[in-house]
């Protein structure tokens, strides 16, 4: 119950950023021209990316040290946290966003200054919502985000539906100003009752914690964040938006299915792996292999095959032909990358081997940086995507080859058995309802396999009954 607790009170603020981003691609795509979707969505790749390796290390040691502190404590863990923040601000993110800057010809000037922006008020929000988490503030945490996304949103589609902006800069500045509100409201309340405590020292001692997380981070923005870079660099601003458009139209539905379950499984696993030891945590980790197949599987199968409705639908013409094809290969990678990040590393973390993971990634990430380049360049957008997969999935092979060395994992492979089963009976489903319905316009083709593919998994689920789905039904279903 206290999973289901901590899934309720902080699933709407991941729900809601991803929904809102679903809706704003699919209007925004329509209301400004590619090249300038693409500049907008490179700087909030390029922004994201060089806030995951020069600051988010600093929200996660404020996590990992401030843990079940209160008063004093946490006061200072925190005021530490703001003045890394600050020195890291003007010390490395700075520095990078002028160097990536510089790299373009034509809207260096337009792309810093965004960019210089967005890393400090996003930021200063996302610190603050860690805070907040600390506290245990999920009202709070809820109202800072949605100030955030919300606004934001608003913001950016008040200038792009009226006309009054066209180009990624003023667009961005809307959403800027709607984060920077968010940062100073979520400081205020996160220190609200707190104060403000003068941290002794810089925490120098903790560099053995913070090491191994920099690197991990670095590999992780590579693998996450050079596809869009590389498609921008390669084939253009306008192959970046088709390309970002279709991918976010695949990933956005699994990431949001990884990260509600990450919530609470992490901290939980790793209680679990300090309390029960290797033994009862490879149990659990089989659990967790399970309730994401059963969740992640047919999401990503049902992505593959409704990518033609669901990009006629949410997509403009001129990005439909591509999106068509790189939906599906989008959702398969997006699959390989949650598995590892959300699954199999978990292993990692437990046996504090991050040091190892990273190593072995990191050839396979910049092998597939190099793949990625020559593909953008022959093929464009779709010759992004293949070369991502093609990481993703070695990404992956690395880190469960890893995790079954580390940690005896038992996997229920009946149980698995029984999902493919489910997914199988699925798509058998949705290309009958597709194929029924092929005259129809996009948007009742899609809604009908969405209908039709749901009721048979889950009613396949019903029959079958792997394990998660017993795990769910009252005790007088599961005797029957």
């Amino acid at each position: 119950m206290a999973l289901a607790r901590g899934l309720i009170g902080y699933a709407p603020a991941v729900v809601v950023p991803r929904l809102v981003t679903l809706l704003q691609i699919t209007l925004l795509t329509r209301l400004i021209a590619p090249t300038e979707f693409g500049f907008f969505v490179l700087v909030l790749t390029l922004g994201d990316a060089i806030d995951a390796v020069c600051c988010a290390w600093i929200r996660v040691v404020l996590s990992r040290y401030a843990a079940g502190t209160t008063g004093d404590a946490l006061a200072r863990e925190a005021a530490r946290a703001v003045l890394l923040f600050g020195l890291a601000g003007f010390g490395a993110a700075l520095p990078a966003a002028a160097a990536v800057a510089s790299f373009q010809h034509v809207a260096a000037w337009p792309i810093f200054t965004s960019l210089v922006v967005y890393l400090a008020v996003n930021g200063a929000c996302r610190l603050s919502l860690t805070i907040l988490t600390l506290r245990g503030l999920k009202l709070a945490f809820f109202g800072v985000e949605a100030v955030r996304t919300l606004a934001g949103f608003a913001g950016v589609m008040a200038l792009a539906g009226s006309g009054l902006a066209t180009t990624f800069a003023p667009l961005l500045g809307a959403m800027n100003v709607a984060a920077g509100v968010a940062a100073v409201l979520g400081l205020a309340v996160a220190f609200r009752g707190l104060g403000w405590r003068r941290p002794q020292g810089w925490g120098l001692d903790r560099m053995h914690y913070v090491l191994p997380l920099l690197a991990g981070a670095v590999a992780s923005v590579l693998l996450n964040s050079s596809d869009r870079l590389v498609t921008q660099s390669f084939a253009g601003a306008a192959a970046l938006a088709t390309y970002a458009a279709a991918v976010m139209l695949a990933r956005q539905p699994l990431e949001f299915l990884f990260s509600v379950v990450n919530v609470r499984t992490f901290p939980e696993l790793m209680a679990t792996y300090e309390t029960g030891g290797p033994t009862v945590a490879g149990e659990r980790m089989g659990d967790l292999i399970a309730v994401m197949a059963l969740l992640a599987c047919p999401a990503a199968l049902g992505l593959a095959l409704v990518a033609g409705p669901l990009a006629e639908t949410f997509l403009p013409t001129a990005y439909v032909a591509s999106a068509r094809v790189i939906i599906p290969i989008g959702a398969a990678a997006g699959l390989a990358i949650g598995f590892k990040s959300f699954v199999f590393d978990q292993v990692l973390h437990m046996r504090r081997k991050i040091w190892g993971n990273t190593l072995m990634v990191l050839p396979i990430t910049l092998g597939g940086i190099v793949l990625s380049g020559i593909m953008a360049s022959r093929v464009g957008a779709v010759g992004c995507a293949v070369a991502l997969l093609i990481q993703a999935l070695l990404a992956l092979s690395v880190s469960v080859v890893q995790a079954v060395r580390l940690l005896p994992i038992v996997v229920n492979r009946a149980d698995l058995g029984r999902i493919a089963l489910m997914c199988a009976a699925m798509a058998v489903t949705v290309s009958a309802v597709l194929a029924m319905v092929s005259g129809m316009p996009a948007a009742v083709r899609l809604a009908c396999a969405v209908l039709g593919g749901a009721g048979c998994y889950g009613l396949s689920g019903l029959a079958l009954r792997p394990g998660p789905v017993r795990d769910l039904l009252p005790a007088s279903w599961v005797r029957a």
